[in-house]
């Protein structure tokens, strides 16, 4: 979990993570040089959980702090969470079955639904701008950390769209996804987010798509990308 200036939501993240049952997990943040009341908060969270792990360095963006926590893990499967999402309630436990019974697939991805606040019940509350997709986010995937060596580490040349060359890598050394019609993350719509700006995300998404077409057909394969089984 890669946090900057996550001070107002980042307990809600790590909570739905330590609501994941049936799962012995470790959870690694990343304090991405943030200036507002975040470390404080995230110090008081790993104090009361032992399985929480915090570092702290200069501000270097997302891609260089998930490559930071990627040193560090130590678990044979990796799944990564922003400080402003939250997991739905046996999230991973589910990922985990289905990726064994899918034993050719590098990583599972499960489908997004959109949020602006959650509810007193701890919920999503439903709005306008709410909605269910299948996104292909990173926030929604479970990996093996055998694709994750595979693919290599995260593209840390990328302002965004960092996290788009990394799902395209691993598909390109692993193969295609593994599909769950099942809502694997609540993400959090507000102002704030790189992806409302939507010219700096297309440009990221327009550099990853441009990326692995040229390694594709350096490869010999320029036929389009089978992304999901």
């Amino acid at each position: 979990m890669p946090v900057f200036d996550g001070a107002a939501s980042v307990a809600d993240a790590v909570a739905s993570v330590q609501r994941q049952e049936q799962v012995e997990f470790e959870l690694l943040v990343h304090d991405d040089g943030s200036t507002d009341e975040t470390a404080t908060v995230l110090e008081k969270l790993a104090a009361e959980d032992p399985r929480i792990e915090v570092s702290v360095g200069p501000n270097r963006g997302p891609a260089a702090s998930r490559n930071r926590l990627l040193e560090r893990a130590r678990g044979a499967y990796v799944a990564f969470l922003d400080h402003d999402d939250v997991w739905p309630d046996g999230r991973l436990a589910r990922q985990l079955i289905r990726l064994d019974v899918s034993p050719a697939a590098p990583a599972v991805v499960g489908e997004t639904l959109m949020f602006e606040a959650l509810g007193s019940d701890g919920a999503p509350n439903p709005t306008g701008r709410s909605r269910r997709v299948l996104a292909g986010l990173l926030q929604a995937c479970l990996f093996r950390r055998s694709a994750i060596a595979a693919a290599g580490l995260f593209a840390e040349g990328f302002r965004a769209g960092d996290d788009f060359d990394f799902l395209l890598r691993v598909i390109e050394s692993s193969g295609p996804l593994e599909i769950e019609h099942e809502v694997a993350v609540w993400y959090r719509l507000h102002p704030g987010q790189w992806t409302a700006d939507l010219e700096l995300s297309g440009q990221g998404t327009a550099r990853a798509l441009a990326q692995s077409l040229r390694r594709r057909r350096l490869a010999g394969a320029p036929g389009p990308i089978e992304w999901r089984a």
